[in-house]
């Protein structure tokens, strides 16, 4: 197998490929569902190595490897110029990930949330409005479990233009906000997290894509790119379930798990997994919110913006308002909505929803 490198460094604009078919891998690699369609990418810079694989059936994980440069120079006398000769060999040890310890796959989750923070091994590049940090992902994996970033990357698009951006132009984007996000929060908290605070402005090494966001908030989005990779997401409680505690509970897991993104609303999660055709995501999403609901905030959640542009989660609910009604009914929540909707400050769609109620309580 035999692998082009790109080398990003400007001042040293030479490429190099990986020397031998690496037999001592190919064994593992078929036995990892490696087919026809396998690409293998490598990228070396500022003395890092990084090499991304795709179309792979399962994970691969680097378990131990060695990197040796060796480095040729000849001169030609007659004209006094000079040229460099580098060859590069690699030799991995290559293992199919199998569950392990709870540690070691806590360990790998950590990798893969720090892996969103830089480049390496990624080609694509979320900016967002300043002064919040750019993430990174991997375009294999975002077209692989995403029609949608299929679509968005794909060469007739701006996005799918691979370029050397140093400058994001991050100053021009604009958040824009169709719902009310409680996750706009989440940044405010999580922007002066120990990591992300830590974290300078990543500058591009290597060609890449870049997709500008101003609809959706960074923690939401840390959050997806990490279920992505590890199929691990962690959501915070409802803020109609009390501002304080969920504010408490966001604070508490960033000091517990400084390297992860922060808890996220499970209702902007759905609504970007609704976006990005992420069936198992809403999925997850709509359940975590289904078991948030409580006498207290269901009729809060009921006639929100999100329940009255998106059925499931306004039947989720409506089932639990009328399965609790008497409770329901009789709350300080209840209450405020009626008040809300004698004042007209409910939006619109709320009185489809009002009708299904009445119905489903006749």
């Amino acid at each position: 197998m035999s692998v082009k490198i790109e080398a990003a460094d400007t001042n040293k604009a030479l490429s190099a490929y990986l020397v031998g078919d690496l037999p001592s891998i190919r064994a593992k690699l078929c036995d990892a569902g490696v087919h026809k369609g396998f690409e293998l990418h490598a990228v070396f810079h500022n003395k890092r190595f990084g090499i991304e694989w795709s179309n792979a059936h399962s994970d691969l994980y680097i378990t131990q490897g060695t990197l040796e440069i060796k480095v040729d120079v000849w001169s030609e006398e007659t004209n006094k110029e000079s040229y460099a000769s580098v060859e590069v060999r690699v030799c991995f040890e290559v293992a199919v990930h199998a569950p392990g310890s709870a540690a070691s796959m806590a360990a790998l989750i950590d990798c893969a949330a720090l892996a969103t923070l830089q480049q390496t091994q990624n080609d694509v590049r979320f900016v967002f409005p300043s002064p919040s940090k750019d993430l990174w992902a991997s375009s294999s994996r975002l077209r692989t479990a995403s029609s949608y970033f299929e679509t968005l990357l794909s060469s007739s698009f701006e996005e799918g233009q691979m370029k050397l951006d140093a400058d994001p132009m991050q100053a021009e984007l604009v958040r824009q906000r169709d719902f009310d996000d409680s996750d706009d929060e989440t940044d405010e908290i999580a922007e002066g997290s120990a990591v992300i605070a830590a974290a300078t402005p990543t500058s591009a090494a290597a060609p890449h894509s870049t997709v500008r966001v101003s609809q959706t908030a960074r923690a939401t989005y840390a959050a997806l790119l990490l279920w992505l990779a590890t199929r691990t997401i962690d959501f915070a409680p409802l803020r109609s379930s009390g501002g304080s505690s969920r504010k408490e509970h966001i604070k508490e897991a960033l000091q517990m798990r400084p390297t992860r993104p922060a808890p996220v609303s499970p209702k902007s999660v759905y609504r970007l997994a609704h976006l990005l055709d992420l069936e198992p995501l809403k999925s997850l999403a709509l359940a975590k919110l289904t078991a948030e609901l409580n006498v207290a905030n269901a009729a809060s959640e009921l006639f929100s913006d999100v329940a009255s542009s998106y059925p499931a989660i306004r039947d989720a609910a409506l089932n639990f308002v009328v399965a609790k009604r008497a409770a329901v009914l009789a709350s300080h929540g209840w209450r405020l909505a009626e008040t809300r909707a004698g004042s007209g400050s409910l939006p619109p769609a709320s009185v489809h929803t009002a009708l299904l109620l009445a119905r489903r309580l006749a």
